[in-house]
């Protein structure tokens, strides 16, 4: 039997970074480009912290060409992806949750999963 195991979406962090009032700001990002101007890897670095609390936690993501379905991807989306993960994984560390994202699941994981 085969089950398939859910994971968070980028709207579910959002909601749950917001529950707890948890701010992000991007710190640090970076983009990579090809010969021809074409962007082959994004960068970002995320802060998050808590206003009532002194608690303040980075996390950092990547997204590249390289990856399975991104070799097409605009570069729009190789950043738009990198940033979304990066502040995932930040909202994730400060809450203290250990799920990681669907962002970062690709159809490789999922077979490992089932």
């Amino acid at each position: 039997k085969t089950v398939t195991r859910k994971f968070p979406k980028k709207s579910a962090w959002f909601k749950l970074g917001r529950a707890f009032n948890v701010k992000t700001s991007i710190i640090e990002k970076s983009v990579e480009r090809g010969k021809n101007g074409q962007v082959k890897e994004a960068y970002y670095r995320v802060e998050a912290k808590l206003p009532n609390d002194q608690r303040v936690v980075e996390a950092d993501a990547s997204c590249d060409i390289w990856e399975k379905g991104k070799a097409k991807a605009s570069g729009h989306d190789l950043r738009t992806t990198a940033e979304t993960r990066a502040t995932n994984r930040a909202i994730a560390k400060l809450i203290g949750a250990g799920e990681v994202s669907s962002e970062e699941i690709n159809n490789t994981d999922m077979k490992k999963i089932k």
